[in-house]
Parts: C-alpha cells; sequence; structure tokens
C-alpha cells in the first residue's frame, strides 16, 4: 500500500487501483491526495468521486489535512461547473459532447484521482486523459451497481486499461489483498450474494472469524418498529448504518426514529435541497441511507431493514453485497413475515437466524 501511495506518476502514466472492499482504496486515495498538496501546493489536481455521502466524508477528512474543498468535487457537479452542461441526457452520456468539452476548454490538470471508478460512465473514464497528463483509477467491478459496466463483456480493470492505452497512456494495475474492515464472517456471508460474479481476491483478513451475521424474522409485521428502535438505542454510541433499497424506505426509517426523537442523517437521491443542505452539514452517528449512496462508507453496524423484499436479480445482489460490507463489527438484517428469497438463497450456515 505504502508503495502506491508513494509511487510518482509520470506524465502520459496511470494508475488502475482494485482491491476489495475494506482493503483500503480510498486510504491510497486520500494519502496521494495529500502528497500531491504538499509536495507542490500549485499542483493542479482533482479528486473525483460519485456518492455525495462519500464525498462529503472525504471532504471533512482531507479539510484536517489542509487540503482546500475545491479539489474534491462530485463528477456532475464538476462538469456543470466547468460546461454548464448536464452530464446525463435521458439518463444517457453523450461521449461526442464529452469529448468536444473535454478537448475544447484547454482545461488540463497535473493529476487526477477518480475513486469509485466503477459507478462513473466510461464515456468518461476513457476521455480523462484529454483533461489530465497523470490519472489514478481506483475500482472494484463486485461493486459496480449503477449499472454502467454491467452490459460489457469483462470487469472495470481490463476494460479501462484498453481504452487507457489507447489513449497512449501507460498502465500500472495494483491490487490490494487484505481486508481491513470486514470480519471474516461477515465478508462470508456478503460474497454469497455475488458467488457467480467476479470479485476482488482476498488474502487476509486482519479480523478473522468475527460474530455471523444476525437475521430477524419477526412473524408479526407490527414489531418491526420496536425492533428497530431497539437495535438503534441498544446500540447508541457506535457508528450505525441503516441501509435500505429504495429512497421510499430510507424515508420511512426516518420517520420511525423521528417519532421516537433519535436523532439520525437521512440520506437519498433526489432528497429535496434543504433537508440534504442540513443532512450533509452535520452528519449523525445513525445513517439512514440508500445501498447506493453507502458506497465508500463504513460503520460499526450495519442494519438492514425490509429483506423480506428481497430479489435475487444481479443489480439487488450487488447491493446486498455492497450493503453487507460497509460493516465494520456487526451486521443485522430485519424481515417480517417469511423472507423466502433469501432464505433459499443464502446458506444457512453463514448467518444466525432468529425468529421472534
Amino acid at each position: 500500500m505504502i508503495n502506491i501511495i508513494d509511487h510518482e506518476l509520470k506524465p502520459s502514466e496511470t494508475i488502475i487501483l482494485t482491491g476489495c472492499p475494506g482493503s483500503g482504496k480510498t486510504t491510497v486515495a486520500t494519502h496521494r491526495a495529500k502528497i500531491l498538496t504538499e509536495t507542490n501546493s500549485n499542483s493542479k489536481f482533482r479528486y473525483f468521486i460519485y456518492p455525495v455521502l462519500l464525498k462529503q466524508y472525504l471532504t471533512n477528512v482531507l479539510k484536517k489535512e489542509k487540503i482546500p474543498e475545491s479539489r474534491v468535487t462530485s463528477i456532475m457537479a464538476w462538469y456543470y461547473g466547468n460546461y454548464r452542461k448536464f452530464l446525463l441526457k435521458d439518463n444517457r452520456v453523450n461521449e461526442n459532447e464529452v469529448v468536444r468539452h473535454f478537448s475544447g476548454t484547454g482545461m488540463t490538470y497535473d493529476n487526477i484521482i477518480v475513486d469509485e471508478a466503477q459507478d462513473i460512465w466510461p464515456e468518461v473514464l476513457r476521455n480523462f486523459p484529454l483533461i489530465s497528463k497523470r490519472i489514478t483509477f481506483i475500482c472494484d467491478h463486485a461493486q459496480e451497481i449503477m449499472g454502467n459496466f454491467s452490459s460489457k463483456n469483462g470487469n472495470i480493470r481490463d476494460l479501462l486499461k484498453t481504452d487507457i492505452e489507447r489513449a497512449g497512456y501507460s498502465v500500472l494495475v495494483r491490487h490490494l489483498a487484505t481486508n481491513f474492515r470486514n470480519p471474516e464472517s461477515v465478508y462470508r456471508f456478503a460474497k454469497e450474494f455475488v458467488r457467480d460474479m467476479p470479485t476482488s481476491d482476498i488474502e487476509r483478513f486482519n479480523k478473522a472469524g468475527g460474530e455471523p451475521p444476525l437475521m430477524i424474522v419477526m412473524k408479526d409485521p407490527n414489531r418491526f418498529q420496536q425492533i428497530l428502535i431497539n437495535q438503534v438505542r441498544n446500540n447508541s454510541g457506535i457508528n450505525i448504518g441503516i441501509l435500505c433499497t429504495y429512497a421510499s424506505d430510507v424515508r420511512k426509517v426516518s420517520s420511525i426514529l423521528k417519532r421516537d426523537g433519535i436523532e439520525h442523517t437521512p440520506y437519498y437521491n433526489g432528497i429535496p435541497d434543504e433537508e440534504k443542505k442540513s443532512s450533509l452539514e452535520n452528519i449523525k452517528n445513525v445513517v439512514v441511507t440508500t445501498f447506493k449512496s453507502s458506497k465508500g462508507l463504513e460503520f460499526q453496524l450495519v442494519i438492514m431493514p425490509f429483506v423480506e423484499n428481497y430479489k435475487g436479480d444481479a443489480e439487488t445482489r450487488r447491493e446486498y453485497y455492497v450493503g453487507c460490507t460497509r460493516a465494520e463489527e456487526r451486521l443485522i438484517l430485519l424481515a417480517t413475515g417469511k423472507p423466502a428469497e433469501i432464505i433459499n438463497t443464502i446458506p444457512r450456515g453463514t448467518y444466525v437466524l432468529k425468529e421472534i
């Protein structure tokens, strides 16, 4: 990891860094950003990120390292700010327009860092050589839940390497193979969701063993609210992520916590601007968000409610993989009725089932 952090890229050189969840990919990115700032304060670089919540967390971290907030930006906000055009039109990227904008402004950077690159459109990624002399891409194919690469043959590492080499850049591929975040038991459970998909190799777990995930199944749906509240209150003082599939579920959980007087931060794509501003400015210990918005984050306890709605399609399975791998210590899944789909999918020996 230290060698990757310290590696000084030459002009027209790129690093593609891959690794499993919790392997330190974002740690490498933030330390590279710090070095770029310390060695040359006049260096032009940008740290691009897609998930807004992760961007806010990173901004707070990098502020402590005296890295200007302006250098950490979401790709969507940066694109609109520079070109006064939205990157997406009808939920698609116009590559010809991207090339025209990147080529026509004369804007170039000495370095750019692209975190969670699997969530950014390939039409954008492969044209970054037009605006930067040196590029660091950080990605994990198994965490690709935005659908940008799911229809392509191969994984993001190989596809990106081919595209960047076509642009005349040399590419160094590096891989981080130690999982520092998840207890081994939690990761083994998470991997069952994507067992037929390519995942990053892991050579070692920093947290061997660990408490297996707990699935609480409530026969009476009316017990859900109290069980959820009890789990949050019984774990006060630690960081808790309550992760959901849909924005409507985030609002539902937020309403339950609010009625019980539990301080928390709700966030989802499309949250009203005033609520978004309030959430991002004062992030609480309890965060309620979607799987997609939780990318790159980690919590001591992850609670995943509404498991009875689990569907075994590829997108949902990747989302559950991402959600489970946010857990630093424990993972609890909550379901009402009979969550047959998930129980029939995941081997019983990988979790503890508690029916109440």
